[in-house]
């Protein structure tokens, strides 16, 4: 396994998650920051994370001082983040870069969403410095290649943001009871967890007749969406009634919504939980790999009305026989770490 330097301004939980992923991995890893951070680096230190606190200015005078340590044992690659638009290439990320080159080493960037807009970046040549750079999002990349921020020498992946652990959610009994009575008056039922709009909501309720399928909408019914036996709005349920419903659901319908990415991968793990088919777009699952695999854990949709009526009039019921377990599914943590081992792989081969 390599050795690899996480240079990054702050020790946020998404580089934290990052580290550990890696770490559980068998890479050895190494946090080089500023030296005021907010995580508590002893116990990092325990979990065979190094912690190098250097920075202050990132100037080149703490780079200097930092540079033998570096020596030491160099890391394999230098992955650098950005992740917000305060985060830019200071002086000492120049510096690390140029030695990464010197010691035949591999450099990464990660930049974050709100990274990307960030003007700084037209006034430095440090992305195509580097051999490899990470995007949060499609659209995101396309605007750096847009804006001519980096070569096509530059190895580029589009890897969503690692999940951070997530508080468990606190159940109450009465709740749990009154949304469970109201799921078995509904049944069958498709949830679409998105604002219903009437454009929507009369293509849905058109492709569901002559079906005893009803649909339930998450959010407020607006003026122009008026009153039908046929759909439910719920205004706004708690994260414990939006689990309970996906637990009774016939399938939840993505496809009517541009969710973000973090959405998706929130409701892919709801939905593997409880065994639920997911309606995704074929673009979704392009931006969350493994969100959905048609017929396995969901359907795939190219054309939302023509596709969903063809899998209505052959599977209205929208069974799927062999529901991929649990196991057999791909985390998103899992997915991310393995694109970024991939990226790393191929980063390192373009230096032999």
């Amino acid at each position: 396994m390599a050795k690899i330097a996480l240079i990054t301004r702050k020790i946020t939980p998404q580089v934290l998650a990052l580290a550990r992923g890696l770490l559980s991995q068998r890479h050895e890893i190494q946090v080089i920051t500023s030296y005021r951070t907010e995580f508590n680096i002893e116990s990092e230190s325990a979990l065979n994370i190094e912690i190098l606190a250097y920075f202050k200015k990132w100037n080149w005078l703490e780079t200097i001082r930092l540079i033998p340590r570096i020596l030491q044992r160099p890391p394999d690659i230098f992955h650098f983040i950005f992740e917000n638009n305060e985060d830019r290439a200071q002086t000492a990320h120049q510096i690390l870069s140029q030695l990464a080159l010197r010691l035949r080493r591999s450099t990464v960037v990660t930049v974050g969403n709100s990274a990307v807009d960030s003007k700084s970046w037209h006034k430095s040549s440090f992305l195509n410095s580097c051999q490899a750079l990470i995007a949060p999002s499609r659209e995101k990349l396309m605007y750096l290649k847009r804006q001519g921020l980096i070569d096509k020498h530059v190895k580029t992946e589009v890897i969503l943001p690692l999940p951070i652990h997530e508080v468990a959610l606190v159940e109450s009994s009465s709740e749990q009871k009154t949304i469970y009575d109201q799921c078995q008056k509904w049944k069958p039922y498709i949830l679409v967890p998105s604002q219903p709009r009437k454009k929507i909501v009369d293509q849905l309720v058109e492709l569901t007749q002559g079906t005893d399928m009803k649909l339930i909408f998450v959010g407020a019914r607006s003026e122009r969406v008026f009153a039908d036996l046929r759909f439910t709005c719920l205004a706004n349920p708690s994260s414990i009634e939006l689990e309970t419903l996906t637990q009774h659901a016939k399938a939840v319908m993505l496809a009517t919504h541009e969710y973000e990415p973090a959405e998706l991968m929130q409701w892919q793990k709801v939905c593997s939980k409880y065994q639920t088919p997911i309606l995704a777009l074929r673009r979704q699952v392009e931006i969350v790999p493994g969100l959905c695999q048609h017929e396995k854990n969901g359907f795939v949709l190219d054309h939302l009305a023509e596709d969903f009526r063809r899998i209505l009039a052959t599977n209205p019921k929208l069974q799927i026989q062999n529901y991929l377990r649990r196991s057999d599914l791909l985390t998103p943590l899992d997915q991310s770490l393995n694109n970024i081992n991939r990226l790393y792989v191929s980063a390192m081969s373009s230096l032999r």
